[in-house]
């Protein structure tokens, strides 16, 4: 690897590691939005914890989207990992939803031409909420599959 691309992969590493890696949106239908985002689990679990505990968002699916740097390669440099929850009399409740859980990578290629970009996560939630795509649980889910939405 020449010096020039690992100083742009450290860089990418670097900008991940300064912005939110934990997401929380509400999807309902064919549209999502951010309830909190934040650095750790810790911190965006007890403020989603305290939107919803009023008990308006009852019923509610919810998902949760982690942004992780791998600094070993498995299937990309960078993933989203997919889980789902649900609100159940003002509590979080796990939930899994076939298709809708799991991780998808971002190969080296596409970040080494294409950089991070926070919308990414935006074109990965209309692929799978307004497309009906769904994530595969026996391969790896990548990020081209989505790209286009």
């Amino acid at each position: 690897m020449n010096a020039a691309l690992k100083k742009k992969r450290l860089k990418l590493k670097n900008k991940i590691e300064r912005e939110s890696k934990i997401y929380w949106f509400l999807v309902e239908d064919k549209k999502a939005c951010v309830l909190t985002k934040g650095m750790t689990e810790d911190e965006t679990k007890q403020e989603l914890k305290k939107i919803v505990s009023n008990g308006s968002y009852d019923d509610s699916i919810i998902w949760k989207i982690e942004i992780k740097y791998h600094s070993i390669v498995a299937f990309g440099r960078v993933s989203l990992s997919f889980s789902n929850w649900t609100v159940i009399d003002g509590k979080l409740k796990k939930k899994p939803i076939k298709g809708k859980t799991g991780m998808v990578w971002f190969v080296d290629d596409y970040l080494d031409v294409f950089g991070w970009s926070k919308k990414y996560i935006t074109s990965i939630i209309k692929g799978l909420t307004i497309h009906k795509e769904n994530m595969n649980s026996a391969l790896p889910n990548l990020y081209s599959k989505y790209k286009n939405y």
